[in-house]
């Protein structure tokens, strides 16, 4: 006897009870097994997945499959021992007419997989061909700050940082969000970014799916996988990455949520806010890591007005060390001092 166990609804049949409940199913998990065989995703879907309709992929091989995992029972007559015989043996056991009934999980596969579904995941392999590390980590750098639309040449990063949240930087993000703002943009923006963000996360959601009863649904798949994008875009110095924007790209129900995080150098020291609350609400930045990196931060606080004396002599081996910090809401030099290479 098969018990399909999905929701809280009961169906009788007859005189006998066949137990059928159906779910109502809104979230569909799909799980990696890499270099699996056939027989190998049904028993990783049985093991892994609740009762319900999942999806078991192997990315590299181009494979996906779908399977409705649910409650089986198997049911036998429940003996009654018998006493012994006038010869002293032990006479057969007899039922008393019940049943003995255990039940263990099983998965079936259904095919063909539900259309929604393949989409997303042949977006998602297109991008694992061409661009593995966003595929598997979510990590894109873009090389080439979009062009200011007021002065007609690429954003200085460095001023976007000082702005926030207002002038250049909200005309940073408005340039943002529109290279952003479709799958074609997307792409045209950071080749398979699009392929991504919309074909594979956005294609995530409000999927249909065909399951045994009723005959089909709409949710989400849920991938064993980190689905949010951390993207850098980068100044473009004959590859050296220079000062870089850093955002967080996240898709929830269909939407697709851009989160500025900071703007760094490239030894990833932050550049500040005028006002020294953005990113991070810090009260002192400083800048030590690569040769150079102090000097340019402090051209940088001249052109907005501060002043920060030249940073003197530094022997062999050591080179400036910048820190700047906090008061009052303004930024201000605090100190000069020389730090090893």
């Amino acid at each position: 006897m098969r018990l399909v166990i999905k929701a809280a609804v009961l169906i009788v049949i007859g005189l006998g009870c066949v137990g059928q409940t159906y779910a109502a199913q809104s979230i569909f998990p799909a799980k990696s097994c890499a270099g699996c065989t056939a027989v190998q995703m049904q028993t990783s879907a049985k093991n892994s997945f609740p009762v319900g309709i999942g999806f078991v992929y192997d990315l590299a091989a181009h494979t996906l499959r779908k399977y409705e995992v649910y409650m089986d029972s198997t049911c036998g007559a429940n003996p009654i021992p018998q006493g012994s015989g006038t010869d002293g043996r032990q006479q057969a056991s007899q039922s008393d007419g019940t049943l003995q009934c255990s039940s263990f999980k099983a998965a079936d596969e259904m095919t063909p997989v539900d259309p929604d579904v393949q989409a997303a995941f042949d977006s998602l392999y297109n991008v694992y061909v061409h661009n593995y590390a966003l595929a598997n980590n979510g990590v894109i750098t873009h090389y080439g700050v979009p062009i200011d639309p007021h002065h007609n040449q690429p954003f200085n990063l460095q001023n976007v940082a000082w702005d926030y949240p207002n002038a250049s930087y909200k005309d940073f993000m408005t340039e943002i969000e529109y290279n952003l703002s479709d799958p074609d943009m997307a792409n045209n923006f950071e080749p398979y970014l699009g392929d991504y963000l919309y074909g594979y996360r956005m294609g995530s959601f409000n999927v249909g799916v065909v399951i045994s009863y009723p005959p089909g649904v709409e949710g989400s798949l849920s991938w064993d996988r980190n689905g949010n994008v951390q993207l850098r875009v980068c100044t473009d110095d004959a590859g050296d990455p220079g000062d870089c924007a850093e955002f967080q790209l996240t898709v929830t129900n269909g939407n697709l949520s851009i989160t500025f995080l900071d703007i760094v150098n490239k030894d990833n020291d932050i550049y500040p806010s005028a006002n020294g609350k953005a990113p991070g609400d810090l009260t002192q930045w400083p800048f030590r890591r690569g040769q150079g990196s102090a000097d340019h931060f402090a051209d940088e606080l001249r052109n907005h007005g501060l002043y920060v004396p030249s940073s003197g002599y530094c022997p062999p081996g050591f080179h400036p060390f910048l820190t700047t910090t906090r008061q009052n809401n303004k930024i201000i030099f605090q100190s000069w001092s020389c730090e090893l290479n």
